[in-house]
């Protein structure tokens, strides 16, 4: 018989398990992330796990969206501490913060790791383009001075350039991988700013 929670524990538990999943995730990598342990960790039983996540790979992909939520939810605080909007300059600080190795789950995405995502996960799960949109809708409102022609797909682009270079690492010079991301992002500062003609 399934476990039965109340809607507060269920959450409590689910902010747990992804909390402690993304830390063994950042430890240890995605294929050695272990469910028994994060299950007994939360106190629940390995298939109560899944009543939570269908598979490990929903989880993985629960762990990347709550720490690009976390990111958001920063943004929206650091927006509201200045009355609403923040410059391009402190916005960019802000999304350099998105491109830790140390915190992001998606610097430990290799290609093998999302063959086996896309094994489980439908392709409109993986790209959504209205999300992006309605993402990038959201955070340009919090940033004064954009420019005024922004086509929020190119930056949407530009993300996900970044996310298929450290998902295919082993392809590239590893060494200097940080320094490309951080020209990506310089470019992607200069777009927003007008600075770079489409």
């Amino acid at each position: 018989m399934p476990a039965i929670f109340l809607p507060e524990d269920k959450e409590r538990i689910r902010t747990q398990l992804l909390f402690e999943g993304r830390q063994m995730m950042l430890e240890r990598g995605i294929t050695k992330t272990n469910i028994d342990e994060l299950a007994c960790s939360a106190g629940i039983a390995k298939g109560t796990f899944y009543s939570f996540f269908p598979s490990k790979q929903d989880f993985i992909l629960e762990i990347i969206h709550a720490y690009q939520n976390e990111k958001l939810e920063q943004l929206k605080q650091l927006a509201e501490e200045k009355k609403g909007k923040l410059t391009v300059d402190e916005a960019l600080l802000w999304y350099q913060t998105l491109h830790r190795p140390q915190e992001n789950p998606l610097f430990l995405v290799s290609q093998k790791d999302m063959d086996w995502i896309r094994a489980k996960i439908p392709p409109e799960r993986l790209f959504r383009p209205e999300v992006d949109m309605e993402t990038g809708r959201l955070i340009l409102s919090m940033i004064e001075n954009v420019r005024e022609d922004i086509d929020i797909r190119i930056l949407a682009n530009f993300s996900k350039m970044m996310a298929l270079a450290l998902e295919n690492k082993e392809f590239m010079h590893q060494e200097v991988l940080s320094v490309n991301i951080q020209m990506i992002i310089d470019c992607m500062y200069r777009y927003v700013k007008g600075e770079v003609a489409t």
